[in-house]
Protein backbone atom coordinates (compact mmCIF):
# COMPACT_ATOMS: atom_id res chain seq x y z
CA UNK A 1 0.00 0.00 0.00
CA UNK A 2 2.85 2.39 0.79
CA UNK A 3 4.47 1.85 -2.62
CA UNK A 4 1.15 2.49 -4.38
CA UNK A 5 0.67 5.74 -2.47
CA UNK A 6 4.19 6.91 -3.31
CA UNK A 7 3.69 6.07 -6.97
CA UNK A 8 0.39 7.95 -7.05
CA UNK A 9 1.97 10.98 -5.39
CA UNK A 10 4.72 10.96 -8.01
CA UNK A 11 2.12 10.80 -10.80
CA UNK A 12 0.25 13.73 -9.32
CA UNK A 13 3.51 15.65 -8.97
CA UNK A 14 4.42 15.02 -12.61
CA UNK A 15 0.96 16.07 -13.77
CA UNK A 16 1.13 19.28 -11.72
CA UNK A 17 4.60 19.97 -13.10
CA UNK A 18 3.14 19.56 -16.59
CA UNK A 19 0.44 22.10 -15.77
CA UNK A 20 3.04 24.55 -14.45
CA UNK A 21 5.24 24.13 -17.52
CA UNK A 22 2.24 24.61 -19.78
CA UNK A 23 1.32 27.81 -17.92
CA UNK A 24 4.85 29.10 -18.54
CA UNK A 25 4.61 28.25 -22.23
CA UNK A 26 7.13 25.40 -21.99
CA UNK A 27 5.16 22.87 -24.01
CA UNK A 28 7.96 20.34 -24.46
CA UNK A 29 8.61 20.16 -20.71
CA UNK A 30 4.87 19.89 -20.07
CA UNK A 31 4.58 17.10 -22.62
CA UNK A 32 7.47 15.20 -21.00
CA UNK A 33 5.94 15.57 -17.53
CA UNK A 34 2.55 14.32 -18.69
CA UNK A 35 4.22 11.41 -20.47
CA UNK A 36 6.03 10.39 -17.26
CA UNK A 37 2.77 10.60 -15.33
CA UNK A 38 0.97 8.45 -17.92
CA UNK A 39 3.59 5.72 -17.61
CA UNK A 40 2.73 5.33 -13.93
CA UNK A 41 -1.05 5.62 -14.06
CA UNK A 42 -3.52 2.83 -14.72
CA UNK A 43 -5.29 3.09 -18.09
CA UNK A 44 -9.00 3.62 -17.60
CA UNK A 45 -8.63 5.55 -14.36
CA UNK A 46 -9.87 9.12 -14.21
CA UNK A 47 -6.36 10.43 -13.52
CA UNK A 48 -4.99 8.56 -16.56
CA UNK A 49 -7.77 9.75 -18.87
CA UNK A 50 -7.48 13.36 -17.67
CA UNK A 51 -3.68 13.41 -18.00
CA UNK A 52 -3.89 11.76 -21.44
CA UNK A 53 -6.36 14.44 -22.54
CA UNK A 54 -3.88 17.18 -21.53
CA UNK A 55 -1.03 15.30 -23.25
CA UNK A 56 -3.03 15.01 -26.47
CA UNK A 57 -3.97 18.70 -26.37
CA UNK A 58 -0.28 19.62 -26.30
CA UNK A 59 0.33 17.38 -29.30
CA UNK A 60 -2.51 19.12 -31.16
CA UNK A 61 -1.08 22.54 -30.31
CA UNK A 62 2.35 21.46 -31.60
CA UNK A 63 0.83 20.11 -34.82
CA UNK A 64 -1.10 23.35 -35.37
CA UNK A 65 2.03 25.45 -34.83
CA UNK A 66 4.04 23.28 -37.21
CA UNK A 67 1.39 23.52 -39.93
CA UNK A 68 1.34 27.32 -39.63
CA UNK A 69 5.11 27.55 -40.08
Amino acid sequence: HKEYRQQRQMCIRDSIKGDAYLGMGEQENARASYEIALESLSPGSFAYDFTKMKFEQINEINEDEESQS
